[in-house]
């Protein structure tokens, strides 16, 4: 359960940034890489919270362990 949080979060932070540099049609490699980081900031606050309800929804099954 744990990776998949985990891939989750990651798999929406690529897939933005190739949206991202898709949409940027210079080469430049500054143009770029603020792409890369605006690309990740936007969608940075969301997955986060994202997560952060998934953890929060699992919480009973992570109690369920027995002594």
């Amino acid at each position: 359960m744990d990776f998949g949080i985990i891939v989750d979060g990651a798999v929406i932070v690529v897939e933005n940034v190739f949206r991202r540099l898709g949409e940027t049609q210079a080469a430049d490699k500054v143009t770029i890489r603020d792409a890369i980081e605006q690309a990740t900031f936007e969608v940075g606050r969301p997955t986060f919270f994202s997560m952060l309800i998934i953890i929060a929804a699992n919480i009973p099954i992570f109690t369920l362990a027995t002594a």
